[in-house]
């Protein structure tokens, strides 16, 4: 998949309205929401022009002049037609534009309900655990014997069954937050947009900034304390990390597997600020990693942790750390670099699919926490 129209999605557009297939000039569309910071959280407001004019486009607009096509045996004045493929954003525009929840007990739009999710005491957050359900159902790392894990995955949901949800909570027999709905999206006034294989694309530019700077402080140890270690022993995870109590009742933070010592942390960060790369390819990463101030890493750009997690990140860990640490960040790299590529084989989506979540599995704990 090198084009947008090799994708699946654009496939099933040209099969489910045929007229989209026979002539070309019939137009795509792909809505990107950054930089946009709607008015009291309704971007419905803002967005309500843009569905008028996208319904006109779907109801056809006549006597379009194409100017350019008569040589390759076309008319000039053809009937024009429009649909809107998919939105793009990051992860917080994703919550905006759908109107889904991206965060508590039903964060998750395509598993709904049925989303394996605790609540830490210790953090006062939702820690979003069972990685393994995702797995297929003969792969050794759902484990064996008594803690095997035997839960299927959930079943994809689609915008049918949402819009099932979205009547219930109008008539009043079930809350809004219990579902995972915020607002029901005026894309929805879209006569096809149900009928989408899929309707939403995230950004990873800015997904992926955010997890490598968590996965950046964890391991460097920014952000550990007693909160952590305790949720660890409440989820009974890396027991050689859980707080220690002496004879005179004194806590204490052992070593953790997932963090850094004083020494490795300033070879790491060394090793960072003197990499040079060519003319184009990334900023010198010393203003983030030179100094311990009340700012670092912030001085970084969203590409600058993009070439961080995917190229610098596993040749400067070489020999700190433990092997685990190591291979869990460099097989996330991998996986990162894939999803960034240029060209996708899709028969290897679903391969990819099954190894994310055994490297998600593998980061720290502490990241998956707070990330």
């Amino acid at each position: 998949m090198r084009l947008v129209v090799d994708s699946p999605a654009v496939q099933h557009v040209e099969q489910t309205w045929p007229e989209f297939r026979r002539d070309p000039r019939h137009l795509c569309f792909g809505l990107a929401s950054d930089g946009v910071s709607p008015y009291v959280k309704n971007i419905d407001i803002y967005l309500e022009p843009l569905v008028e004019e996208l319904q006109q486009l779907w109801d056809r607009v006549d006597d379009v002049y194409d100017g350019r096509t008569e040589r390759i045996g076309r008319d000039r004045w053809f009937t024009l037609k429009g649909v809107l493929l998919w939105t793009m954003h990051d992860y917080p525009g994703y919550a905006q534009v759908s109107g889904f929840q991206t965060s508590g007990y039903a964060a998750c739009p395509t598993c709904g309900p049925a989303l394996p999710v605790a609540r830490s005491s210790h953090l006062s957050k939702q820690v979003y655990m069972s990685y393994s359900t995702y797995l297929p159902m003969d792969d050794p790392l759902r484990g064996t014997g008594a803690e095997r894990n035997n839960v299927a995955p959930p079943i994809p949901l689609d915008m049918n069954w949402w819009e099932q949800r979205w009547r219930d909570v109008e008539e009043g027999h079930i809350p809004a937050e219990r579902v995972g709905l915020k607002r029901w999206s005026i894309l929805h006034r879209l006569p096809y947009w149900k009928d989408l294989m899929i309707q939403h694309l995230l950004e990873p530019m800015h997904i992926e900034a955010n997890v490598t700077k968590s996965l950046i402080k964890r391991i460097f140890g920014e952000k550990d304390g007693k909160p952590a270690r305790r949720a660890c022993e409440e989820f009974g995870v890396h027991p050689e990390a859980w707080i220690q109590v002496s004879d005179g009742g004194i806590e204490s933070l052992p070593p953790a597997p997932w963090i850094l010592t004083t020494e490795e942390r300033k070879i790491c960060k060394k090793r960072i600020s003197e990499i040079r790369f060519p003319i184009g390819f990334g900023s010198c990463l010393r203003k983030g990693f030179e100094k311990d101030g009340p700012k670092w890493p912030s001085a970084l750009k969203s590409h600058d942790y993009h070439i961080l997690l995917q190229y610098v990140l596993p040749i400067c860990l070489q020999g700190l750390g433990t092997q685990d640490l190591r291979d869990a960040i460099c097989d996330l790299s991998v996986l990162m670099r894939w999803v960034c590529s240029k060209t996708i084989r899709i028969g290897e989506i679903d391969e990819k699919e099954f190894s994310s979540s055994r490297k998600t599995s593998q980061v720290p704990f502490s990241t998956r926490i707070h990330a």
